[in-house]
């Protein structure tokens, strides 16, 4: 995005591109649909840039409760400031940040938002994704999916283990 574009007025970047543009990755999501939204860009002065927008794809993980394989819709508001300020380059600005953390340097010619695309989808990310809210999960026995049949293994009522027993006979005062 050229500064000198946004002389003449707000410019909508019009975001379709696919995941490894922004370098979406992450150990426990793949991301393969493309990342798609709508991203305003408005010059305020001479050394401020606002963007506001939002941005979409979707994420392949696996359901924290029973293990299937699931697709969660990712959507993410985007807002960000840019300004041309060298300090904002220092080590120290960039380990403190601002105060709202949407502050982002650039060098009065250009902007690049990939970076600003990227956390705003990361940050939308569930850090327990679920296939479903009523996920009733794995049989902590013999291992079956209690979504798809019920186990044929001995209820946990029946499991009398020395520390349940010693729970049973414990008094609080």
């Amino acid at each position: 995005m050229e500064i000198r574009d946004l002389k003449n007025g707000p410019v909508t970047l019009d975001v379709n591109c696919a995941p490894s543009a922004l370098d979406l990755a992450d150990e426990q999501f793949s991301f393969d649909a493309p990342v798609t939204g709508q991203v305003v860009f408005q010059l305020v002065g001479q050394k401020k840039v606002l963007a506001k927008g939002h941005v979409a794809t979707h994420a392949q993980t696996t359901c924290v409760r029973c293990l299937t394989a699931i697709t969660i819709p990712i959507e993410s508001e985007v807002a960000a400031v840019y300004e041309n300020d060298p300090s904002l380059l220092k080590p120290e600005a960039k380990a403190l940040g601002d105060a709202d953390h949407s502050l982002t340097y650039f060098d009065g010619e250009s902007i690049s938002p990939e970076s600003e695309l990227r956390e705003s989808l990361m940050l939308e990310l569930p850090n327990l994704p679920v296939c479903d809210p009523q996920c009733k999960g794995l049989c902590p026995v013999c291992g079956a999916n209690l979504n798809a049949e019920k186990c044929q293994c001995a209820t946990l009522q029946d499991d009398v283990s020395t520390w349940k027993t010693a729970l049973k006979d414990l008094t609080l005062d």
